[in-house]
């Protein structure tokens, strides 16, 4: 009776650790989903944003910095999540998506602080600020496309892996690589204009 007991209980512990432990990758496979997704937003707008920039760039004008036209930033995952960012497992993987968001911030507020500058028209900016303005843009396309690279192989291809082994400058993705092209084809343009 006691050894019955004994495998009893024993079975019901080890069904409670596998339950919790389902859990805690449905919850982690879902963090990485929303953000996979949230990031992936903030890239197809900053790849609007910047290849309008090119555009404008290979015509010889470097474009104004109007309010009005600046990618979309959406956080909403992030505000929402941020309290169990944790819950990822990889410190790594969180200090990138935290890093993230704040250069997002970052990007923002001196963006506004730019087209305030230079109320009523930005074009009267110094070339130099327009320029440091772009190159931010593009850092953080950079930044987006490193993060959602490491999402996706954690989502599809490798779940146990770590960040820190994900980490690289060629990606699986032919998107990742066309806007990391997109990217240093900017910084390229810019570095002429000095």
């Amino acid at each position: 009776v006691l050894l019955g007991a004994a495998v009893t209980v024993a079975g019901a512990f080890l069904t409670n650790l596998f339950t919790a432990w389902q859990d805690r990758k449905r919850r982690r496979e879902a963090l990485l989903a929303s953000y996979l997704g949230e990031v992936g937003v903030i890239r197809t707008e900053l790849k609007g944003y910047l290849e309008r920039t090119i555009s404008s760039l290979e015509d010889g004008e470097l474009p104004g910095i109007n309010k009005l036209v600046q990618p979309a930033m959406p956080r909403k995952v992030f505000e929402e999540t941020v309290g169990v960012l944790g819950e990822i497992g990889d410190a790594l993987l969180v200090q990138r998506i935290a890093n993230l968001y704040a250069q997002i911030e970052r990007t923002e507020k001196i963006t506004h602080e730019l087209v305030e500058l230079g109320v009523p028209e930005t074009e009267h900016l110094p070339e130099s600020l327009k320029v440091a303005h772009y190159q931010l843009q593009s850092s953080l396309l950079g930044d987006a496309v490193m993060t959602s690279s490491i999402l996706k192989e954690l989502l599809l291809h490798n779940p146990r892996a770590q960040a820190t082994d994900l980490m690289k400058t060629e990606f699986r993705d032919e998107e990742d690589n066309r806007d990391t092209q997109l990217r240093d084809k900017l910084q390229t343009l810019l570095k002429s204009i000095h």
